[in-house]
């Protein structure tokens, strides 16, 4: 492998010195690097080649992101290239049969969208703005996993006891496991309890029966993130089964000088994760201002801002523009702390996380829906509180409604005949038995989103029978929500 390296760096050396001198209106910048910059990779040794074509020193690689630093303060090129350079990345490629050499990417500062205030309201208003009640007659969110990318979780509260995946992940340290995910901060654990906690009979998730892996990506007691730890968990969460990614986290759209803080290395670890079926849900930002903060920039991503409990967009805190893709209720919801109680939580991060969970409704009835699929159908089914536009600058397509949402999704589902899973024309009382060993799990025939609607409590016997594996079938409001899951 050291040779192999060896011979690629030797190939940009003598195709560098063919490089002209960069001139005033050359389209590329330069920075000095005096912290770290980040890389796309897909292995160590790629790492390592692309450190050494930079001259910068690999500090580390995990999850397809090499972070490089300098020995010494050293300026080198960034984000758009001279043909010149591309020329010379192009050869390397040609002569070594290596995949071309990235661009690097700042390691940028986000914060978490979200703020909190006292618990003197009324409890979880936002339920029936969004008809919650209405979508949980059919989901719960069961088999989908939404993975949280925040300041951790408190895993031994009532609403996640037993509910937080082992796999759960530390990016900021690049460690894996439940302990390693403790909320230092409570930002995550309110996040969490608006979109996934369990239904305890004080508050309740949009999803409550939705698995929750935890991606605690901040810097440790603060409420601030770097682009490594939010990109090394992204791809960390599709690599390990995530269906839906929550960041209630952004940075703002222009930086101090007025510059795009877009990043190529972010947007296409965005495209991948979509890609790959998994649906991003991001808030918009909370300084109130008329850009939509990144990644929620992204168009593969659902921008969410923040509405109150009147329908009224959020203007004392939510951003807002033509990136918003819907509204959620964001403004003093009441959810989970990480002290192990409750209280009232506002913000876009707030909101953020009934969408997401309103997606998990959808991914459960429909495991095979594509991320498009997931937001064509919130926005399509969203509230319209406006006249006269498709869209809005503050609502995007309208305030996020998961009753109708969910009552889309079974209205689309494709129809099934139970003779078509056994090949048979005509089936019988034996054929309804051997269908139901077809399904791994007996409460996946019979869950439609409660949390356990077995067989038994659906035909009042204790122990089911033949015979009453056929009245199941006739009590399910649609076949092809058993047969789906096949």
């Amino acid at each position: 492998m050291k040779k192999r390296i060896l011979l690629i760096l030797l190939t940009v050396i003598m195709l560098v010195t063919a490089i002209p001198a960069y001139s005033a209106e050359s389209p590329c910048f330069t920075y000095d690097i005096t912290e770290q910059v980040l890389a796309p990779a897909d292995s160590h040794e790629r790492a390592l080649i692309i450190a050494g074509v930079y001259g910068l020193e690999l500090e580390s690689y995990a999850y397809g992101i090499a972070v490089l630093r300098a020995a010494q303060p050293k300026r080198v090129v960034s984000a758009t290239r001279t043909k010149a350079f591309e020329r010379v990345m192009n050869s390397v490629s040609e002569i070594t049969g290596t995949q071309p050499v990235p661009q690097l990417s700042l390691n940028r500062v986000y914060t978490a969208m979200g703020m909190t205030a006292s618990s003197e309201l009324p409890l979880q208003w936002h339920h029936d703005k969004i008809d919650s009640y209405s979508a949980w007659g059919e989901s719960t969110g069961g088999g989908v996993t939404i993975a949280i990318i925040d300041t951790g979780i408190a895993a031994n509260h009532p609403d996640f006891s037993g509910r937080v995946l082992a796999t759960s992940y530390n990016s900021h340290n690049d460690t894996v496991g439940i302990t390693h995910v403790a909320d230092d901060h409570g930002h995550g654990t309110s996040v969490a309890g608006v979109a996934a906690g369990r239904n305890t009979g004080t508050v309740s998730g949009v999803a409550p029966n939705a698995d929750i892996m935890v991606i605690k990506a901040n810097i440790p007691d603060t409420e601030e993130f770097t682009s490594l730890s939010l990109l090394r968990g992204i791809n960390y969460a599709v690599e390990n089964g995530a269906d839906i990614i929550n960041l209630s986290l952004g940075r703002e759209y222009f930086d101090e000088n007025g510059q795009s803080t877009y990043e190529e290395l972010e947007h296409q670890v965005v495209k991948d994760a979509v890609a790959k079926g998994v649906t991003i849900v991001a808030a918009v930002g909370n300084k109130k201002l008329s850009n939509v903060a990144y990644p929620a920039a992204y168009p593969e991503v659902i921008a969410v801002s923040s509405v109150n409990r009147q329908g009224e967009f959020d203007s004392g805190f939510s951003n807002y523009g033509i990136g918003v893709d819907v509204a959620a209720p964001g403004n003093l919801i009441y959810t989970t702390r990480r002290t192990g109680g409750y209280g009232n939580s506002s913000g876009t991060s707030i909101a953020t996380s009934s969408v997401s969970g309103t997606a998990a409704l959808i991914k459960s009835l429909n495991p095979k829906a594509t991320p498009e699929q997931i937001a064509q159908t919130i926005y399509s089914t969203a509230d319209k509180n406006f006249d006269g536009i498709n869209k809005s600058i503050y609502f995007g397509y309208g305030i996020v409604n998961a009753g109708k949402a969910v009552e889309l999704t079974l209205a689309n589902l494709p129809t099934y005949k139970v003779g078509h899973v056994l090949g048979k024309e005509r089936i019988g009382v034996g054929d309804a038995m051997e269908i139901l060993k077809h399904l791994g799990r007996m409460d996946s025939v019979i869950q439609r989103g409660n949390s356990a609607w077995y067989a038994a409590l659906i035909v009042s016997t204790e122990k089911p029978g033949v015979s009453d594996a056929m009245e199941i079938f006739k009590k399910l409001a649609r076949m092809d929500n058993v047969l789906d899951r096949i």
